[in-house]
């Protein structure tokens, strides 16, 4: 992620599908080091920005606050626009997600401090924002309704499915503990077993079947996330080699 509003290359914020392709071999490592609580952190991190990487084919970019408004101001848009008490609530967004969406309209003029700040807490609300106007808004505003139909309703099928996954079996795992994250730490056993309720809820929808119908026969420790996150971003997304290119490096430096 930049540290300035500025800083160049954007990381991140250009596109996540580098991120999210790492963060499928973060997973398959913690698996096979039997550390299942960083195994659901991952998967929990994965879960909070999947809409965004949904949206990434459609804006261009992957929720960067310096270029978001071009996408959701505008006329007729409710994009962070504070809710009138006295009037019909016509916006589904949250008060959390209505600040955090005010916010990055502007946090690209503010000093770096204020921009690692949106980063940290508020960046999540924005993706799940976004999620909620393609998948769940009972009332569209400007940020869908200026899409075109077909783009439109393959937005909405794809954060939907983004939606079910941050919604679903595996990611409640980490809020799963009675005293709070870290101090219920899953067995690899329970893993599984939330994995395929929340693969055989995801198949319910035409989009979740399609990318997870043959996903017994992938090598990665929970079958089908590869091509669920390939279906959500519109675009091959296969763990990446990163840590193992590291680790062979640092080996054979060491001889």
């Amino acid at each position: 992620m930049p540290q300035a509003p500025r800083e160049r290359p954007r990381g991140a914020l250009a596109s996540l599908r580098p991120a999210y392709a790492l963060l499928l071999e973060v997973i398959a490592v913690r698996w096979h080091r039997r550390e299942m609580a960083a195994l659901v952190a991952a998967v929990h991190i994965a879960g909070e920005y999947l809409a965004m990487l949904a949206w990434e084919p459609v804006l261009g970019h992957a929720g960067d606050p310096a270029l978001l408004a071009a996408a959701v101001g505008g006329e007729g848009s409710r994009w962070g626009v504070p809710v009138d008490p006295d009037a019909p609530r016509e916006c589904d967004h949250t008060r959390p997600e209505r600040s955090a969406c005010e916010r990055a309209l502007r946090v690209a003029t503010m000093p770096p401090p204020g921009w690692r700040a949106y980063l940290d807490r508020q960046h999540s609300q924005v993706a799940s924002a976004l999620g909620d106007c393609a998948a769940r808004c009972r009332t569209p505003c400007t940020v869908m309704t200026r899409l075109d139909d077909a783009v439109r309703a393959d937005l909405a099928e794809r954060c939907a499915l983004a939606t079910d996954f941050a919604d679903g079996a595996l990611v409640k795992l980490r809020h799963a503990a009675p005293v709070g994250h870290g101090f219920g730490v899953p067995s690899p056993e329970e893993v599984q077993s939330a994995w395929e309720r929340a693969r055989k809820s995801l198949c319910r929808r035409p989009l979740g079947a399609a990318a997870m119908g043959t996903a017994d026969s992938d090598d990665h420790p929970l079958p089908g996330l590869p091509g669920l996150f390939s279906a959500i971003a519109a675009a091959p997304i296969v763990p990446d080699t990163l840590l193992h290119d590291v680790t062979t490096r640092i080996t054979a430096t060491l001889g």
